[in-house]
């Protein structure tokens, strides 16, 4: 069997394109193939893609004529993978992958769903910091993403289990769900070896934790309200960061059977309303130092106190 890479491209840097292209060639494991899905009508993009995978029937251009967003992307391609696949690797479009980056993972998923490695963090200014990827629970996974896609492979079951995705919100990102997923099937496993570079700047729809991250993540929350009342603040994290754990939560206990513990951390945000059983589930995670306190105390403050508060 084959495995399977898949490339979401927006508005792509053509160097860093062809950069990211050129590491998927040197992969010390060679049996795969590449689906690069172009997220709208772009005709720079696909001269692009077009030239950076000339010569390799190993990639497969998809011009897609609607652009959907980093979320719905990845769904659709997800979704074109055939199911014979013996894995799914997840690839950014201006990434460079380690020459064994596929080497190292692909073998960890015969005990696990998904595998993820590490990755150096390089900013648009120079600075270098490696990151530092933790599986902690799926309590603590449910409340703060642990899971970065372009790092991970995943287990063809999880494609089962995550298609078709739930409705997303604002604040819902396709590997929170893809990693969630994951775990209540067999669980994530990481590799503490560095195995690609992640390219950060101002184009990153998604972009590695760093220090005065929440200043920023408080800017785009007040311009998504156009307001800096706590009120508008408060309903805007009710309906788009607690809303989507809700759902995630949800979708999942509709489509599987997951172990005791893990059933009670998705029926906790399942429920969609703040109870003493959540209280306890996150303030826990917050003690024992598995979640940031803030993005903890920001769900818990704007969750529903009854039901009907919110539409989820």
């Amino acid at each position: 069997m084959t495995g399977y890479v898949v490339m979401a491209v927006f508005r792509p840097n053509p160097g860093h394109l062809a950069e990211q292209v050129m590491s998927l060639r040197a992969q010390t494991l060679t049996d795969w193939r590449c689906l690069v899905g172009i997220d709208g009508a772009d005709p720079d993009a696909v001269r692009a893609v077009r030239s950076a995978c000339e010569g390799d029937p190993r990639f497969t251009i998809i011009e897609h004529q609607i652009n959907v967003g980093h979320y719905r992307q990845f769904e659709r391609l997800l979704g074109d993978v055939p199911r014979r696949a013996e894995w799914v690797a997840l690839c950014d479009q201006d990434d460079v992958w380690c020459a064994d980056k596929l080497e190292r993972l692909t073998p960890l998923l015969a005990a696990a769903s998904l595998a993820q490695g590490e990755a150096m963090a390089v900013s648009q200014h120079g600075s270098r910091r490696s990151s530092r990827r933790t599986h902690l629970g799926l309590s603590a996974l449910l409340t703060d993403n642990q899971v970065t896609g372009g790092f991970s492979v995943l287990s063809p079951d999880v494609l089962e289990l995550a298609l078709p995705f739930p409705a997303p919100t604002a604040a819902a990102y396709h590997d929170h769900w893809l990693g969630v997923c994951a775990h209540v099937l067999r669980g994530i496993a990481t590799c503490h070896a560095v195995v690609q570079t992640y390219r950060q700047h101002d184009g990153n729809v998604i972009g590695e934790p760093v220090a005065g991250r929440l200043t920023s993540r408080m800017r785009r929350l007040v311009g998504a309200t156009g307001s800096v009342k706590p009120s508008a603040l408060l309903d805007e994290i009710r309906r788009e960061r607690f809303g989507w754990r809700v759902r995630v939560a949800r979708t999942v206990l509709a489509r599987s059977e997951p172990r005791d513990r893990d059933r009670a951390a998705l029926e906790a945000y399942a429920g969609g309303t703040l109870t003493w059983r959540l209280v306890r589930l996150v303030t826990g995670d917050v003690l024992a130092r598995r979640v940031p306190p803030a993005r903890a105390l920001a769900l818990l403050v704007a969750a529903p106190r009854r039901k009907g508060q919110g539409e989820w």
